[in-house]
């Protein structure tokens, strides 16, 4: 297969992945000729695949970006791996992205990436912060150890057990905290990849049902789905909104009070753009935006002082706030007297055609 056969095969291969990433993504051959390029490259660029295909980089991109685009590729000739380049227009601060293809050890294109740095440091800033509050977990126990093993123990028989137990409690805890810094991780870190696939809204809501209609049932609460069965097939994350829409059932189940009501309902927005939301209404409680601080995607002032168990539901709504900042959605709290608080949150989608 000849080189620009292969290049252009390359697309073909990965389609699925690089279609859905929320970021402009081109392929080009090393001379900067376009060979691909991601429908959110089409909408930021304003371009259009069919007619880009087969130009050189120069004839379809910004003199800034395009100039920038082809030093890259120089390097990437010489050096054969993936470069990071800081491009500035206007105002507006870059970092390019690109990666070799390189299939038998010869450079026949490369995957271009483009991402805005005021996005890449607001994150980068949130990571920082939640990772400064989860190291604290982590060391706060070790310290406590440290000091314990610094006490004059005498030959006590009942003092060495109490020391024994002590400290398996405190490495229990460190342990435990290491775990969740682990498991946050892939949450944390500036590239949340997202993985869409093709399904019906209402099935997330028919799946939460049948995980905590157990628990409601035992609780004496209502629950129940005001889902359209209406609504078009889209395209998006499922695996994530299912893990946002559970984490925050989980949360709502702890808040409602027996014998209220707590209904999940699916709504898909065509116009202008295709939006799908769900929510959450719970009777009984009155809840304000100032009431979920950590769907700001960071951690309450107060997280420190927490509970084991506060802490464990604060560190799962950040997990579902920053699980919707990548799938670029909103969230919304409503309350209303004597009635109660519905929390919704909303992501732009594509319809499955």
């Amino acid at each position: 297969m000849s080189d620009i056969s292969e290049i252009r095969d390359f697309p073909r291969k990965t389609s699925t992945a690089l279609a859905y990433l929320d970021e402009p993504v081109l392929i080009t051959d090393p001379k900067g000729i376009l060979v691909y390029l991601n429908p959110r490259g089409e909408k930021n660029l304003g371009l259009e695949m069919n007619l880009a295909i087969g130009r050189h980089i120069k004839e379809l991109l910004p003199e800034w970006l395009a100039q920038g685009l082809i030093e890259g590729l120089e390097k990437l000739k010489k050096e054969s791996k993936g470069l990071k380049i800081p491009l500035v227009e206007k105002e507006q601060n870059y970092l390019v992205e690109l990666d070799p293809i390189i299939p038998r050890d010869k450079l026949i294109g490369a995957i271009i990436i483009l991402r805005r740095e005021r996005d890449i440091e607001e994150l980068n800033r949130l990571n920082e912060s939640i990772f400064r509050s989860l190291l604290d977990e982590i060391y706060q126990p070790i310290n406590q150890l440290t000091i314990l093993f610094s006490r004059e123990i005498g030959e006590d028989r009942k003092e060495l057990q109490k020391l024994y137990q002590d400290s398996q409690a405190l490495i229990k805890n460190s342990i435990a905290a290491l775990n969740d810094l682990i498991d946050l991780s892939p949450i944390l870190t500036s590239n949340i990849r997202l993985n869409k696939n093709r399904f019906h809204p209402s099935v997330l809501i028919k799946l939460a049902i049948r995980s905590f209609l157990p628990r409601a049932e035992a609780k004496n609460i209502i629950l129940f789905r005001l889902d359209h069965k209406d609504m078009a097939e889209v395209i998006a994350d499922q695996a994530k909104l299912n893990r946002v829409l559970i984490i925050l059932l989980e949360h709502f189940m702890e808040l409602v009070p027996p014998g209220e009501i707590l209904a999940l309902s699916a709504d898909l927005n065509l116009a202008p753009a295709p939006v799908l939301t769900y929510s959450i209404t719970a009777t009984g409680i009155k809840k304000t935006e100032e009431d979920f601080y950590c769907l700001s995607c960071e951690f309450s002032p107060d997280f420190a002082m927490l509970s084991s168990q506060d802490k464990k539901k604060q560190k799962a709504m950040v997990i579902a706030s920053r699980l919707i900042l990548a799938m670029k959605g909103t969230t919304n709290v409503v309350s209303m007297d004597k009635i109660g608080t519905t929390l919704s949150f909303s992501i732009p989608v594509s319809i499955a055609e």
